[in-house]
């Protein structure tokens, strides 16, 4: 077989995207270049990958096996080029950290006085996004490395190293009434489903997960994970929230984390994400080091 790279990624993409043009744009080639390398790629493995039949092409039997090992010679290749690009590492003169708003990194000021230290003369851009937003950021290069929540796939363009996932709690004022419920003289009492739809709800409207986590009919929209929780402080809804950010409020009282059922229970993947073609200098490779270390030291966790 004489098949390259160049064939198992226009076969990639275009089984990712949907279309051929669309592969086409993503690499930045004529739609007939990247249609003949599918089609030659068809040749070499002697099956038809995919259905030409209808408007956009659609994987076949064999297409959706060999989309999966297709997937793995080009993370495999990726890695490899990975590997030898560490092998002279740069020391680069601008690095820029972008963390999610909604997740607070443990030990967030250590990371950032080991860059000081290690490495005195580099600028440093700390920026804070939304997950979503932090995706973009990363897969432009406007961003060198991402801590966010994975609200959403990253793409086969992306590496990743995954870290805790993040419990979302329930957390109502003191003094609301499924405070009341939760916590009354007799016992400890999960909340119910029912209970939950009976009252209002604060939801983030800027963050399609968030939002997708409504279950009350009654809701309140805001645009900030800080003023959903002075709102449910005072007592006018209930939210939703990675724990550590709501953590001084709940250690003064102002807020309470409600006990629910298993099947309420909700959490949200997290990871350190990079784009997998560029080049990694040494203040990249001492971010992921750093990380993995307290990893393995279990000094990072998002539980509160």
């Amino acid at each position: 077989m004489n098949f390259s790279l160049h064939q198992l990624q226009a076969f990639v993409l275009a089984a990712e995207l949907g279309s051929f043009s669309a592969a086409a744009r993503k690499m930045r080639k004529a739609h007939s270049a990247v249609s003949t390398a599918i089609s030659n790629l068809e040749l070499d493995v002697g099956q038809e990958l995919f259905d030409r039949s209808a408007r956009e092409p659609v994987l076949t039997t064999a297409g959706e096996v060999l989309f999966s090992e297709a997937k793995s010679i080009l993370a495999n290749c990726r890695y490899f080029e990975q590997l030898a690009s560490e092998l002279h590492p740069q020391q680069e003169s601008q690095f820029t950290i972008a963390i999610d708003d909604y997740f607070d990194l443990p030990k967030q000021q250590e990371l950032l006085m080991m860059l000081a230290e290690r490495f005195p003369n580099l600028e440093l851009r700390v920026r804070e996004a939304l997950s979503q937003d932090i995706i973009a950021l990363v897969t432009k290069g406007e961003a060198d490395i991402g801590f966010t929540l994975l609200q959403q796939a990253v793409s086969s363009q992306m590496s990743y190293m995954p870290m805790p996932d993040v419990q979302l709690h329930y957390l109502v004022s003191p003094k609301h009434e499924l405070a009341q419920l939760a916590f009354g003289k007799s016992s400890r009492k999960p909340t119910q489903l029912h209970q939950l739809e009976r009252y209002r709800q604060g939801i983030l409207a800027r963050s399609s997960y968030f939002s997708s986590q409504q279950i009350s009919a009654k809701v309140w929209k805001v645009d900030t994970l800080f003023a959903a929780a002075e709102l449910a402080a005072s007592g006018a809804c209930w939210i939703m929230s990675p724990p550590s950010f709501v953590r001084p409020l709940v250690e003064t009282g102002s807020l309470v984390s409600l006990p629910v059922h298993q099947d309420l229970q909700r959490s949200i993947p997290s990871a350190v994400i990079w784009r997998s073609q560029t080049s990694q200098g040494l203040v990249h490779q001492a971010v992921r080091s750093w990380v993995q270390e307290k990893q393995v030291a279990g000094e990072i966790s998002n539980k509160l």
